[in-house]
C-alpha cells in the first residue's frame, strides 16, 4: 500500500505571503504499518535565498489521513514572522 502526501499552506501576512513561501514534501512511496505516518517536510523563503524556516517557531504541521493507502494531507500553518 502507498500513501501520497498533499500540502496545503495557512498563510495571511503582509509580509510573509502564502506566494512568499515554498513546501517541500516527501514525494516517494511508503509501506503501510497500520501507524500515522509523518513524513518529513520542508519549508523555505524564496524571497530570503530559499533560507530554511524553523518548525513550531515559524510554522506548525497537522497531518491528517495518513494512516492508511491513499492522499494524506499535511497542513502547514505560519506562526511568529508568518502569520
Amino acid at each position: 500500500m502507498a500513501l501520497a502526501l498533499t500540502a496545503t499552506v495557512a498563510w495571511a501576512d503582509s509580509k510573509n505571503t502564502i506566494k512568499d513561501i515554498y513546501v517541500s514534501t516527501y514525494s516517494g512511496s511508503t509501506t503501510y504499518t497500520g501507524q500515522p505516518l509523518t513524513p518529513d517536510v520542508k519549508v523555505y523563503n524564496p524571497a530570503n535565498g530559499y533560507t530554511s524556516l524553523t518548525k513550531d517557531r515559524d510554522y506548525t504541521i497537522e497531518y491528517s489521513n495518513n494512516v492508511n493507502a491513499g492522499t494524506a494531507t499535511v497542513t502547514v500553518t505560519g506562526k511568529g514572522n508568518y502569520t
